[in-house]
């Protein structure tokens, strides 16, 4: 793991009979790539054997799969998950995703991918090309979802939220991909037409505390509700009345998935792939730059759409193979060595 310290899955990877190394890692610092690759080496080499390597960390997976072809691992994956590292480009940045990804197309034996977007961006544009590349989608436990009340304010009496007024909620990291900022002026000026509105934020990160710093500002501290990591993801979605993703850019977000799984109506930033809607009615995009009136307006439209049924959307979970029971057995088969390119 690229972390020093104990993460929101640890305990239960663990109880699962999971083994988590914890490796050195400062993301500020340039040579950190360098001595976590040493650190991965030494544990490749000397905690193993080990069957595969399964590497999710983007353009850094050029730095992995290297090591662990060194180490003889037989099975080395790159997942993509993300269409972009940042919203900044340059031809610095360019060049070092240039040298990352021929790193990783030089050491990888399986190329994932959860979109067709994801893989152009971590694979290049010849991706369609090469064999080793597979699409494989973000999926859930339908079963999480399958027993949900349908009552939301059954769901919001349990968990102790707010009963009146339209809830919005926000499940990500606080870092500049998720733009919490415009989330947050997009709620004040929500809350200028709407007073009884509340947003809910999942999740944690290094932005944390500039973010409630800036909800303070906008002096909507009332309506707006930070709750840290949740293990109860299902039922929160439940009790929302609308989702919201304004990301900056995406790959094709599981919490998507699980929004509408759980029957809650979404709006997000057009950057998000469309392959992330099932198509039942749940989703709404809208662009970034259409300003905070548009986004209001957007909102209160998304507030009125109607209940999708938990058959239907199972149906179509399915159909666009998001149940997680379909991808663990084609996982589970890349692992063995089973896995058809």
């Amino acid at each position: 793991m690229r972390s020093t310290q104990e993460e929101h899955h640890d305990q239960e990877i663990e109880s699962l009979g999971g083994r988590i190394f914890h490796l050195p890692w400062k993301k500020a610092n340039p040579i950190s790539p360098f001595i976590y690759k040493k650190a991965l080496g030494k544990v490749l080499r000397e905690r193993g054997p080990f069957a595969a390597v399964h590497s999710h960390v983007g353009f850094y997976s050029g730095f992995v799969l290297p090591t662990a072809k060194k180490q003889n691992i037989p099975i080395r994956i790159a997942h993509s998950h993300n269409t972009s590292s940042t919203d900044r480009y340059s031809i610095v940045l360019g060049g070092w995703e240039k040298l990352m990804r021929n790193s990783i197309m030089g050491s990888a034996t399986h190329l994932l991918a959860c979109n067709e977007l994801s893989a152009e961006w971590l694979f290049g544009h010849q991706w369609q090309d090469d064999g080793r590349v597979k699409i494989v989608h973000n999926a859930i436990n339908l079963a999480d979802y399958e027993t949900l009340p349908t009552d939301r304010y059954i769901v919001r009496e349990r968990l102790k939220f707010p009963q009146k007024g339209p809830l919005l909620g926000h499940i990500g990291r606080y870092d500049a991909q998720k733009n919490h900022r415009f989330l947050i002026e997009i709620t004040a000026s929500l809350l200028q037409q709407i007073p009884e509105a509340h947003l809910l934020l999942i999740g944690e990160g290094n932005l944390l505390p500039e973010i409630k710093a800036f909800v303070q500002e906008k002096r909507i501290q009332n309506n707006v509700h930070f709750l840290g990591v949740r293990s109860d993801i299902p039922y929160i979605l439940r009790s929302l009345d609308l989702f919201i993703l304004p990301s900056l850019y995406e790959g094709l977000p599981v919490v998507l998935i699980e929004a509408q799984a759980a029957g809650t109506p979404c709006l997000v930033s057009d950057v998000v792939s469309t392959e992330a809607d099932i198509n039942v009615g749940l989703i709404e995009y809208e662009n970034l730059n259409a300003g905070l009136n548009q986004w209001v307006k957007t909102i209160k439209k998304v507030l009125a759409t109607p209940e999708v049924p938990w058959t239907k959307r199972k149906q179509a979970l399915q159909r666009e193979r998001h149940d997680i029971q379909s991808i663990t057995s084609e996982l589970k088969k890349l692992y063995a060595g089973k896995h058809e390119r």
